[in-house]
């Protein structure tokens, strides 16, 4: 379903929110988003649900923690988000996160 990538940039020490808005326009009722960060090539660090915030517009948010990135270093990685019903698996948004550091974050 994703044919382009989309890069994101964040710094260590935030919690962002990523928002996710299909399109076309798709009633996602019923279905389930699990967010996925790897390192390249290598295995998952980081692994989040979705949550639907407008069904019929076609929304959902995925959140990280404070705590979830910062746990990780300064560095390029890769991410997905799956939808994740049986038979009906889809990737729906890859590409690159770089995370920045923030060295005044405690």
């Amino acid at each position: 379903m994703a044919t382009t990538p989309i890069n994101i940039r964040f710094a260590r020490h935030e919690a962002p929110v990523l928002t996710v808005t299909m399109n076309p326009t798709t009633n996602i009722t019923g279905w389930t988003f699990t967010f996925t960060l790897r390192k390249i090539g290598s295995s998952a660090l980081i692994t989040v649900s979705g949550v639907i915030t407008n069904a019929a517009g076609g929304v959902f948010t995925v959140s990280l923690t404070k705590a979830q990135t910062s746990s990780i270093a300064k560095n390029a990685y890769d991410y997905d988000i799956w939808r994740t019903n049986s038979g009906s698996e889809a990737r729906l948004v890859y590409g690159t996160v770089t995370l920045e550091d923030q060295a005044w974050a405690t």
